[in-house]
């Protein structure tokens, strides 16, 4: 088996929007790049930013006639970015390509997110995530995943029943899950995705707690469910058309929402969309050009 993964540099200043644009067809993964420094030039008291990164994405193999890649292009063009290089990468160099990006990672106040190749010694208060990666978005690397990871430390789970809209690895889910939450929906539009979901429960022996749909918000909303907390790790385009869709009914009065894959120029646009909606912004973190919206529905 085989996947097909695209490569561009581009100048640093333009990494966030080339990541969302990735992020949003590249459902095996993404990964970022920075240039080599040389050795000899750098001192080690130096803090040195890159000029340019390769964004790196996975898709399902692909033709470059196929539509996901014709759409990146489009869409890179318009950035001014370089098209993609395209490369085949079979099952057997999966693994070490991802390995040489992910590592363990800390995030928020007690949150250890383990790639499953490595060896980590948990601390009594730590909650550890394990994950194989490499298959669907939500590593716990990038700024839109670690703010809702945050988030959900923050919120009072225990008992709570949680939707995870665009569950990507299932990352979310399983914190919801370690943080007490009574039930949580784990939803993904791509089969992929909720696939991964599946092995990474089973790889953090998560049993009953957690369920993983196929489908959309539509199918979210013929269940008939309301949620004490919704988590929406998506794109803000996709969130627009989400509150055309209805996205408030799905959050119990008082209940919460919190709303990720948002860069700044976008969050005006996007609060004004959820308060007409009926959820009000209580709260707004940011992490670089990534924003994280926490509301609550009137």
């Amino acid at each position: 088996m085989s996947w097909t993964e695209l490569a561009v540099r581009i100048p640093v200043a333009l990494v966030d929007a080339v990541y969302a644009i990735f992020e949003s067809h590249c459902h095996q993964g993404v990964a970022v790049e920075h240039d080599p420094f040389p050795q000899d030039a750098v001192d080690e008291t130096d803090v040195i930013q890159p000029s340019h990164v390769t964004v790196l994405g996975y898709l399902s193999n692909l033709k470059e006639t196929d539509a996901p890649l014709q759409q990146i292009s489009l869409e890179l063009a318009q950035l001014g970015a370089d098209l993609p290089k395209v490369r085949q990468v079979f099952e057997e160099d999966w693994a070490d390509a991802w390995k040489k990006h992910y590592h363990t990672t800390r995030i928020g106040q007690r949150i250890i997110i383990r790639p499953v190749w490595e060896n980590y010694v948990l601390q009594a208060d730590e909650i550890e995530i394990i994950l194989d990666p490499g298959m669907a978005f939500g590593t716990g690397t990038h700024a839109t995943t670690q703010l809702c990871l945050m988030a959900l430390e923050d919120h009072a789970l225990s008992g709570q029943i949680v939707l995870d809209l665009g569950c990507g690895s299932g990352i979310l889910s399983i914190l919801a899950h370690r943080l007490g939450a009574e039930h949580v929906l784990a939803v993904d539009i791509d089969p992929v995705a909720t696939a991964v979901t599946q092995q990474n429960l089973v790889l953090n022996r998560v049993g009953q707690g957690v369920e993983v749909v196929t489908g959309s918000l539509a199918e979210v909303l013929s269940m008939g469910a309301t949620y004490d907390v919704a988590v929406v790790n998506i794109l803000a385009r996709i969130i627009l058309q989400l509150c055309e869709e209805g996205i408030e009914r799905i959050v119990k009065p008082n209940g919460s929402a919190i709303f990720s894959g948002i860069i700044r120029s976008q969050e005006h646009a996007v609060r004004e969309a959820l308060a007409l909606i009926g959820l009000s912004t209580q709260n707004v973190r940011y992490q670089g050009d990534w924003v994280a919206i926490e509301t609550i529905r009137l």
